[in-house]
């Protein structure tokens, strides 16, 4: 992080950080009022909670990029539904390229805010003509809808006003934090709009999801990113982790990734998505994996599965395997 280091935030930035931070993790966020006091208190957030939300979504589109499943003979407007400071449609558009992103829209509840994430925008990628809306519109042609950390935001009367924005859509990316709330609300959305959409990721079938049996109930579907190995030798990301009580080397993530019905989709997979992070011992482990038959607590052997062992020591995102 070059833009903002140790010296330049004193303790009122850091009790601003931490009142953002109360408000975000609340249950009730959809109830707070425009939270953006300023375009300092935009850029703070933006240069802190909003490059570790960028690192989800790098694994995210990461995983997703490797499917080989996003059609590049085309050019999409991007709308970012609930933008903030705009982190998810810079990702967006660095990980599906530029040379297909036509157009960048956006839309969010803070026209400050929107400002914001507009000016940041125009900076990163000037060739790339940019709207902000003043009301929720569907763009023509080819698109796709990302939406981020907004779950908890939305209303009754907002996430039907989603979902029909998203039957719509060619492609929709929804990032959310990983918590447990969180996954069960992406979850419902998924079984909402199964019968219109194509699921893409991180589900490997198009049934129905297997955390919604009863002895599933205290799982959620998340998996963990990893942030940049330079993070943990710059003193500011030492200092911010102390400040706000933080463990840097923890991002849970909940996402879905949905096409349209006639999307270029991977067919059914023999493999099981494994969930979380597995609980390793010595010689064999308990992962929790999701196949379509089901999510179970399986127990598996080191000695069969040498690999995918050696692999979550240095903690992979995303992992499939065949039992």
């Amino acid at each position: 992080m070059d833009k903002m280091n140790q010296e330049k935030l004193n303790s009122a930035d850091w009790e601003s950080l931490k009142s953002l931070r109360t408000i975000f993790l609340s249950e009730t966020a959809g109830g707070q009022k425009d939270y953006w006091s300023s375009s300092h208190l935009l850029e703070l957030y933006h240069e802190t909670f909003a490059q570790r939300i960028g690192w989800k979504w790098d694994a995210v589109l990461k995983d997703f990029s490797a499917k080989a499943i996003f059609n590049k003979k085309e050019s999409y407007t991007v709308l970012d539904y609930g933008s903030g400071t705009g982190i998810a449609t810079e990702k967006i558009v660095e990980h599906l390229g530029a040379d297909n992103i036509s157009d960048l829209w956006l839309w969010d509840k803070s026209r400050q805010a929107m400002e914001f994430s507009a000016q940041n925008l125009e900076k990163r990628f000037p060739k790339i003509p940019l709207t902000k809306l003043s009301e929720v519109q569907v763009p023509g042609g080819n698109w796709i809808l990302i939406l981020s950390h907004i779950v908890n935001e939305l209303s009754k009367k907002e996430l039907i006003e989603v979902l029909s924005l998203a039957e719509k859509a060619d492609y929709v990316f929804w990032v959310e934090p990983g918590t447990h709330s969180t996954s069960r609300r992406l979850i419902e959305i998924r079984k909402k709009v199964l019968e219109k959409m194509v699921v893409l990721a991180p589900c490997q079938h198009q049934k129905a999801c297997g955390m919604l049996s009863a002895k599933n109930e205290p799982h959620w579907c998340h998996h963990f990113a990893s942030p940049p190995q330079e993070v943990f030798q710059h003193s500011f990301w030492g200092l911010f982790s102390r400040n706000l009580n933080i463990d840097l080397r923890s991002l849970p993530v909940s996402y879905l990734i949905l096409g349209k019905k006639d999307t270029q989709a991977l067919a059914t997979s023999s493999e099981a998505r494994i969930i979380g992070r597995p609980r390793l011992y010595k010689g064999n482990g308990k992962f929790l994996l999701c196949e379509e038959s089901g999510v179970d607590d399986v127990l598996l052997l080191e000695k069969n599965h040498r690999s995918l062992f050696k692999d979550y020591k240095k903690d992979i995102f995303s992992k499939s395997i065949v039992k």
